[in-house]
């Protein structure tokens, strides 16, 4: 009803302000491209550097495992090493309890030798202790024999210097009385 041709309806935009408004939203879309594509361009450097240090992580990891496991192989070579020494170590030990023991069998058995040639010299010393004891029993003897002499000597002697002191008193006397 209301229905115009087109011709005789007003346009609602000037063209030239619609060239304007086209040009500048393509500059501006342009810039936006730009910026998008720089960013995109950002974002795959930032996805290459994220893969790279993913790859390098798992590097670092795979080198790390390889580590743990030179170390792994060397603490098994460690233990197989200690066992050895503590093997070797057993064997000695068990080496030295024998030599020991074999040592200590001939101290033993020459401790038992010193005991008998003590013990005989025990018996030699009671056989030279009753060779004294007879001996003392003998010089005893003798000299209860010799003491018995002398006793007997010196009684002799002591009557004869008594009998002596009587007479030569008895003279004096008599020298003194003048019987003389």
């Amino acid at each position: 009803m209301n229905e115009q041709p087109e011709a005789t309806q007003a346009p609602l935009m000037d063209p030239k302000l619609l060239e304007a408004m086209v040009g500048n939203i393509v500059s501006t879309t342009r810039y936006f491209d730009v910026r998008f594509d720089h960013m995109a361009q950002k974002v795959d450097r930032v996805d290459r550097d994220v893969l790279n240090l993913r790859n390098e992580t798992i590097l670092r990891f795979d080198q790390v495992d390889k580590r743990f496991e030179q170390v792994d192989k060397r603490f098994e070579q460690a233990e197989k090493h200690l066992a050895e020494f503590k093997s070797d170590v057993n064997i000695r030990f068990d080496l030295m309890h024998r030599q020991m023991e074999q040592r200590f069998g001939q101290v033993d058995r020459q401790f038992e030798q010193v005991e008998k040639q003590i013990e005989l010299v025990n018996k030699r010393f009671e056989q030279v202790d009753v060779k004294l004891d007879r001996l003392l029993e003998r010089i005893d003897v003798r000299i209860d024999g010799g003491l018995r002499e002398n006793r007997a000597l010196t009684v002799r002697l002591f009557s004869f210097a008594l009998t002596f002191c009587v007479i030569s008193i008895s003279g004096l006397f008599a020298r003194m009385f003048h019987l003389f």
